[in-house]
């Protein structure tokens, strides 16, 4: 190969490594999470999801989550942004969730195996093995215990059965007392498919907004659905922090319909925090970003 012939071999080669590079930082650009919170009458952009609800992270909160389609996906984004901060979390259920085979799974109440575990991976998912691969609340004594802690605890509320939308038990969803704050989850994915396929407990949620079950769910539905007193407003303390949580907005034309939600609650005058978030399942379904690892303050 003549010197000219490596000269612009070795072009195209380094060509081809910036669009690598390029590529790679595009991919990293669309794998972040999304998040916006709606304020006076727009979508506003947030480096997180603490600093969109005004979170102190050193405040050790207790946070309840509730509602469909993302709840796991934002507890795990969660303890990634308090991890980021360099503080221990641990992640609990008053109802049921499921475990995962993860070296932060603890299905038995020891207190030695806690601390070690918070220690070495910064979060822990706390829970009495179940049925089906899942967990369900600790025994009460447990629970305490947890709720006594020095660090956030982030608490799964109810279940939904992996649908977008959902409208409550008569025994949900279940907060426990030291609940400072609510998030409550709708799936975007939701919008547009039909009632029946989409919503757990559809015949409740059909009755609430006078449709019938296989209409699609429009935006106006989750709007009426998230103030009703018998959906995303059942069992809340008035005195309790409370946003709502509007998960997927980065697929294709749901932060439309996620802004049209805003507009029309905003309307109606309601005033507690409303996110829109994406691309979060995507990234916490599997497995949780080792950033936080390490050395951890100790609590």
């Amino acid at each position: 190969m003549t010197v000219e012939r490596h000269m612009k071999g070795a072009d195209i080669t380094a060509v081809n490594s910036r669009r690598a590079v390029n590529i790679i930082k595009e991919m990293q650009r669309e794998e972040k999470k999304i998040v916006e919170k709606w304020e006076k009458g727009r979508l506003c952009p947030f480096p997180g999801i603490l600093e969109a609800l005004g979170v102190c992270p050193d405040a050790a909160e207790r946070i309840s989550v509730a509602g469909a389609g993302g709840k796991t996906s934002l507890i795990k984004a969660l303890v990634e942004e308090y991890n980021a901060r360099n503080l221990p979390t641990v992640v609990t259920t008053t109802t049921h969730m499921y475990a995962e085979e993860k070296p932060y799974f603890l299905l038995e109440p020891s207190e030695e195996k806690m601390i070690q575990i918070l220690n070495r991976e910064g979060k822990i998912f706390l829970g009495k093995k179940a049925e089906a691969g899942k967990m369900q609340m600790p025994d009460e004594v447990w629970m305490e215990k947890l709720l006594q802690l020095s660090c956030p605890v982030l608490i799964e509320a109810d279940g939904a059965r992996r649908m977008p939308i959902k409208v409550p038990g008569e025994q949900e969803p279940v907060f426990r007392k030291e609940t400072g704050r609510i998030l409550y989850v709708y799936g975007m994915d939701a919008i547009g498919r039909p009632l029946e396929e989409v919503c757990f407990r559809a015949e409740e949620a059909a009755r609430i907004l006078g449709k019938k079950m296989g209409e699609p769910v429009l935006p106006q539905d989750i709007a009426r659905l998230a103030m009703h007193q018998r959906g995303g407003a059942k069992g809340v303390n008035k005195a309790v922090k409370y946003a709502l949580i509007f998960n997927k907005t980065d697929l294709p034309g749901k932060k439309e319909a996620a802004r049209e939600i805003c507009e029309i609650l905003q309307e109606c005058g309601y005033e507690n925090p409303i996110l829109c978030l994406g691309n979060l399942d995507r990234r916490y379904t599997q497995e949780l970003s080792s950033a936080g690892r390490g050395e951890h303050r100790k609590r």
